[in-house]
């Protein structure tokens, strides 16, 4: 009943959505109250609600059939597609609880994994305790019978397969399957194959850094029953400290744009976190501080005069991401440079990779919008890709279950870097010196997707796409004139 999602229940039987939803009864005060607050804005919880989500799954089954959808639900939204909800039947196509996305109990419920992705994963609902669920003087009788006997609450809901990279690895590795695009499979995003790979995967466990270990960054001064662990690198049983839930990452828009409860200081992480500003003291030894990705301007001119040709070149390096930057789905994800050149005065000379003010979209230069597939000496560099359809048509609004190739594909793997040359003529009379900027700058969604798909959305909300600089370098370039820069020889010849 799950099909086309890899997803299942260990009966293959729908599961009521009351039985996986209600996770504000997990942040019941003396229970994981902290852990709840943190997942309450996080990506995990808007998986399913959030109007981009919605839009193109509105989409798809227009274009296909609701059923079809429940390629998407096994990760994005599984309480409706467990409920039976992906149906004909159902024009919202989401059960009660779908606003809660990747709940308390979704997430705890999965007890097997298996790493080929696409939401290949097992669920074993949790056993009820008596009036578990319920309200007023019944649901204290179930909180004191969760704590007095807590061996099968423990049992339901600490699974092993949870501190697995596996785990992760069940939805965050993606593909097209054939019975989907119709032609064949087509790959898709995939952060743990690109980890996996990384020279942040070791066999030595205490060189090792997994997905938790960014992402779930340790909280000290915990007061989390959980607190503590017993048989895990750097931790312990009394450490004190739980795994943060809010699985910090890179959507610092969605909870903006949603007014989602604590979503000011989840935003603030995230931001933080896309500036590489983050400190995690338990992998300090193994993971540098500064920029995520860092933009450097290498070997600048030392001067020059004008009428000179100059070439500046611009490399991004992928310091610290576990996979390759930037990820997710490429369609819409931009992080690229931004690069100006001023004079003395702080005219602006030349420009590459700005927004452009009307259409807010990223420009190769001035007045023209960016387009994929250039070369490392047109436009700016951008990290992106296109899918494409069977007819090679360009796929536009992330109806990816018509993806069957792909072109423009630029990331960078970890440890790895990619380049871009800028060609710029210094005017005359230019009043020196120069200076030349370069920032590397993140959104998290395309411009234009955005206009196609949620076109209200910005408005409505009062909230507009923020753009967050990941990292800038910058280099001063006198300006000398051509008779200065010649040697005395040929001065001498002159005469």
């Amino acid at each position: 009943p799950f099909a086309p999602s890899y997803a299942r229940t260990a009966s293959n039987r729908l599961v009521r959505s009351e039985l996986l939803s209600n996770s504000a009864s997990c942040g019941t005060s003396g229970c994981h109250e902290q852990i709840y607050h943190e997942w309450l804005p996080s990506a995990h919880r808007f998986s399913a609600m959030n109007p981009p989500f919605q839009a193109v799954q509105k989409l798809f089954a227009q274009e296909r059939e609701p059923a079809e959808t429940r390629y998407c639900a096994g990760c994005h939204d599984p309480i409706s597609l467990f409920a039976g909800a992906k149906d004909i039947h159902n024009q919202s196509l989401s059960a009660p609880g779908m606003k809660e996305g990747i709940s308390c109990v979704v997430c705890h419920s999965i007890s097997s994994v298996d790493e080929r992705g696409n939401a290949d994963y097992v669920l074993t609902p949790p056993r009820k305790y008596l009036w578990e669920g319920t309200t007023g003087w019944r649901k204290k009788v179930s909180d004191f019978l969760i704590r007095a006997f807590p061996r099968q609450h423990l049992a339901d809901y600490d699974r092993p397969v949870l501190r697995t990279p596996e785990f992760c690895g069940s939805c965050h590795k993606q593909f097209i399957p054939e019975a989907l695009n119709r032609t064949g499979l087509s790959p898709g995003q995939n952060q743990f194959d690109q980890w996996k790979e990384s020279h942040w995967h070791k066999d030595n466990p205490d060189k090792n850094l997994s997905c938790v270990d960014c992402h779930m960054r340790l909280v000290p001064g915990s007061t989390d029953p959980s607190a503590g662990e017993a048989g895990a690198v750097r931790r312990s049983p009394d450490d004190g400290k739980h795994r943060h839930h809010g699985t910090v990452a890179t959507n610092m828009f969605m909870p903006r744009v949603m007014k989602l409860p604590n979503w000011k200081k989840h935003v603030a992480l995230t931001e933080e976190w896309i500036r590489g500003e983050t400190v995690i003291p338990e992998i300090a030894h193994l993971w540098p501080e500064g920029p995520v990705a860092a933009v450097t301007i290498q070997s600048p001119p030392k001067q020059a005069s004008p009428g000179d040709e100059l070439e500046l070149h611009v490399v991004v390096t992928n310091r610290k991401a576990g996979h390759n930057f930037t990820t997710g789905p490429l369609d819409f994800t931009r992080a690229w440079i931004h690069l100006r050149i001023t004079d003395a005065s702080g005219k602006v000379l030349a420009e590459w990779g700005a927004i452009d003010p009307k259409t807010r979209a990223i420009t190769d230069e001035p007045g023209k919008r960016h387009q994929i597939g250039n070369s490392r000496r047109e436009g700016t560099l951008v990290l992106e890709s296109l899918p494409l359809d069977q007819q090679g048509r360009p796929i536009v609004r992330h109806e990816l279950w018509n993806k069957a190739g792909g072109k423009g594909h630029r990331v960078i793997f970890p440890g790895y870097s990619d380049h871009q040359t800028y060609v710029f003529r210094v005017p005359a009379g230019v009043k020196g010196p120069l200076r030349v900027t370069a920032d590397l700058n993140y959104r998290r969604y395309r411009q234009e997707f955005l206009e196609l798909v949620v076109p209200e959305m910005e408005r409505t909300s009062g909230v507009y796409q923020p753009t967050v600089t990941q990292s800038s370098d910058s280099v001063t370039i006198p300006i000398v004139q051509s008779a200065a820069r010649e040697r005395p020889r040929d001065i001498a010849k002159k005469d």
